[in-house]
């Protein structure tokens, strides 16, 4: 065995291939893949290899068309049958929400080049003639989706990269896992030890057990699933085709042909977890019993809409172990804090999310991703995060499995309350309805007196909407107070705290007493984060994003200050911030806290003591031609939010939530990090260019640099307005954007503007459209509505602080 590699990766199943594979793919030979036993051995060997193309969001989409065109690509550059089956998939729906979700599809379907249609019951019954039910509207019928033989999938990305020049070691099983004060990874194994620059964590449902070896919590665990397959049957061996993969989402369940017999399982809507208390090491080409009594809900909802299925014996029974996390997404990037250490975990659906891997590679390799990925990046969940919170979260996921449809703006319904502030109990007592922030619960909207408190998902307006609608027009009217605690604050101090900032941001940074919203940027020149940056009287910054992004920042700010003489303070949990805005804003705090708040200007910051305590207000006229943001100790919060309310009656301020700030942050024009920008993004391309100095390089970066030929993709961030609805029916996000019947752009946020009634985005565009046609489409529920640009431009210096 080596005893030196540039890169190792623990783990031999789909994740842990494909990341060598594309490794290899990227030009380095110097990699090493570690195995306990023999390929695929864990949860792979056993896997149902389904490469559905549906997904709730376009990126995703986009990542499972890639995941079959690679194994697509891997059976045609070898030559002969590689196990890939083309068979269609057919996604049936009960109700009219579920044929509204799929018609939302439609559109991100057709930017990731995915064919998909609607299809009625009679078409249904054509592809799949086993099923019997008349109990469906209709369907999704996606004819380019299909699965693959796990086995002969897995080892042909093996033998790529072993033919590029990696190495596999099999039954060499991670015994020790430590950073050495070079940064570099010793591994220890039962066949000796290794030093590699880089470890990437592909373990499976063994990635916790991995991260623990240096005392980290992965949150990943392990969960039985099952499915039985059937005796042969004639009446499959006599159809001219294969039976497509049928779904039925609202049972669930799915039925795929395996060979000439049938392939079903169903998703409980009790989960079964395994191994909480660590995974077992000699645990390979194993199963566990089978415990169809637990199925049988799902199973029997399936015999009967498939008759068949109770006359045909019962060949195998296959119960697995599955990773799962906390909002059933993969865990993808480098491990918080950690320095050379990557997760690519906890991916549900090994085959059909595999293309993440060649966007880890990437990152690895170039220092960054070519695309964003902040919605599986593993430093999503903050520290509040351990497995109690891990699995009440997956089972409260299972049990919205049967939903009509997967609504747009759903909250999560388990592992609630993990991070509460002061003002919690008396929001609750003042009827808000809270959604969860990186753990944070946070006020969305606010119900009336006898009004039902929770939001009933639907795909039109809600029952919040004319909730939201009444706080934007008290905030435009005179004044409102929002939560904002589960901002992301961290405090910089030290001699050198200035020169730091300087070479870790790009943007001039603010002079004692100001405020200013400087950049991360990555080596090619896209933005990885934004932050306000807040310079205090004392000579410290403050900096503040969104509750997201707390761990990235904070690794984006550790990475770079080594070495130097500056104190960098996580203080999200240990202070609070409040956002007063109105054309009011400004009497309401002068009559609270007595400071001259109608004085300042924008970006001025104003220290004071209430109550001896030491507190900020920074104007920001975010949302509106007057805003301040009030920053406190935490254990002050509740007494000056108070303190606030109790004033002068015609002063008296509204509480609003998160869902009003959306509709009044799109009336700005405020882009959102994490939404309408990203990495992909340049900071001409959404209005930050101003921010940017001429001769400024991008910040200051502990990575390799990017390769010359990538490039971000030319597309620009415009507000647009849509007309002539219809139907009660806004943009969420993730709805496309056609021109000429061409679809040249895509939703990144929207919501109803109740001050101009008006639906708004955000969406990027293709720069050709955006600088020349005025007149577009956007595609709402399968309806074309006509959108135009808003020409207004974007504050500078301004981004929403969601």
């Amino acid at each position: 065995m080596k005893s030196h590699a540039r890169v190792v990766v623990i783990g031999g199943g789909i994740v842990g291939c494909s990341v060598l594979y594309h490794l290899t793919s990227l030009g380095w030979r110097d990699v090493v893949l570690l195995e306990r036993d023999e390929l695929t051995s864990g949860a792979t060997w056993h896997a149902a290899g389904l490469n559905h193309l549906y997904a709730a969001t376009p990126f995703m989409t986009r990542i499972a068309r890639e995941s079959l065109d690679l194994y697509r690509q891997l059976e045609a550059d070898n030559g002969q049958a590689g196990g890939v089956h083309i068979t269609g998939g057919v996604r049936l729906a009960r109700s009219r929400d579920g044929i509204d979700e799929f018609k939302r599809f439609l559109g991100p379907a057709k930017a990731a080049g995915v064919e998909a249609e609607i299809i009625g019951p009679s078409r249904v019954r054509e592809l799949f003639p086993l099923l019997k039910t008349e109990d469906f509207l209709g369907a999704l019928h996606t004819p380019g989706e299909g699965y693959v033989d796990a086995a002969i999938t897995t080892n042909a990305l093996a033998d790529k990269a072993r033919v590029a020049g990696a190495s596999i070691y099999r039954r060499t099983a991670v015994t020790g896992l430590r950073q050495l004060r070079s940064s570099e990874w010793r591994i220890d194994t039962t066949q000796g030890s290794m030093v590699a620059e880089t470890v990437i964590n592909c373990a499976g449902p063994w990635g916790g057990e991995i991260s623990k070896l240096f005392g980290e919590y992965l949150p990943v665990v392990t969960q039985e699933h099952q499915y039985l397959v059937t005796e042969q049957t004639d009446a499959t061996a006599g159809l001219d085709h294969e039976l497509p993969v049928l779904r039925d989402p609202s049972v669930p369940f799915y039925c795929r042909q395996e060979r000439s017999g049938l392939m079903v399982s169903g998703f409980e809507h009790n989960v079964k977890f395994a191994w909480l208390d660590g995974a077992p090491a000699d645990f390979s080409m194993s199963l566990y019993p089978a415990d169809l009594d637990r199925a049988m809900p799902c199973l029997e909802q399936s015999f009967e809409m498939i008759p068949i299925l109770k006359d045909l014996g019962i060949r195998v029974v296959v119960n697995g172990p599955i990773p799962a996390t906390p909002d059933m997404q993969a865990l993808i990037g480098p491990a918080h804090g950690l320095r050379g250490y990557f997760s690519c975990c906890g991916v549900h659906g090994g085959f059909v999310q595999g293309g993440l891997t060649r966007y880890l590679a990437e990152w690895v390799v170039e220092g960054e991703p070519s695309v964003d990925l902040s919605m599986v990046d593993v430093r999503r969940f903050g520290s509040h995060v351990d497995q109690e919170f891990t699995t009440a979260r997956i089972e409260a996921a299972h049990t919205m499995f049967s939903l009509p449809a997967m609504y747009p703006a759903m909250e999560p319904q388990g592992g609630r309350c993990a991070r509460v502030d002061p003002l919690y109990e008396l929001l609750v007592d003042r009827g808000a309805v809270f959604g969860e922030a990186n753990g944070w619960e946070i006020p969305n909207w606010f119900a009336k007196p006898g009004q039902r408190r929770r939001d009933e998902w639907c795909f039109a307006r809600s029952n919040w909407f004319e909730n939201v609608g009444e706080e934007c027009h008290a905030v435009r009217s005179g004044a409102g107070v929002l939560n904002q605690a589960s901002q992301a604050l961290f405090r910089v101090s030290g001699d050198k705290a200035s020169s730091f900032l300087a070479r870790a941001l790009t943007g001039v940074l603010p002079n004692r007493g100001q405020r200013r919203l400087c950049l991360a940027l990555t080596p090619r020149g896209g933005i990885d984060l934004t932050v306000n940056v807040d310079a205090r009287d004392d000579g410290s910054f403050w900096l503040s994003g969104p509750a997201r992004a707390e761990q990235r920042v904070q690794d984006w700010l550790g990475a770079r200050v080594q070495g130097t003489s500056v104190d960098i303070e996580n203080r999200t949990d240990t202070d609070a911030t409040l956002l007063v805005a109105g054309p009011r804003a400004a009497s309401v705090i002068e009559n609270a806290l007595s400071v001259p708040a109608s004085g300042m200007r924008r970006d001025d910051i104003m220290e004071l003591s209430f109550a001896d305590r030491q507190t900020h207000v920074i104007r920001v006229d975010d949302i509106d031609a007057m805003a301040f943001e009030i920053t406190m100790p935490m254990h002050a919060q509740r007494e000056i939010y108070e303190a606030l309310l109790d004033v002068d009656d015609p002063l008296t301020p509204v509480d609003f939530g998160f869902r009003a700030l959306e509709s009044l942050r799109l009336e700005r024009g405020l882009p959102r990090w994490g939404l309408d920008f990203s990495i992909e993004s340049t900071p001409d391309s959404v209005g930050f260019g101003s921010l940017v100095d001429d001769q400024a390089t991008p910040s200051a970066s502990v990575c390799a640099p990017a390769s010359e030929d990538r490039r971000l993709a030319d597309y620009q961030l415009v507000l647009m307005q849509i007309e002539h609805q219809s139907l009660p029916v806004d943009p969420w996000g993730g709805e496309i954007v056609e021109h000429a019947g061409e679809a040249v752009g895509v939703v990144t946020s929207g919501a109803f503007g109740h001050s101009c009634a008006k639906s708004l985005a955000f969406a990027q565009l293709r720069s050709a459209v955006a600088n020349d046609a005025k007149v577009m489409q956007v595609l709402l529920l399968g309806e074309h509505y006509p959108a135009s640009i808003v020409e207004a431009p974007f504050p500078v210096g301004a981004v929403a602080a969601v």
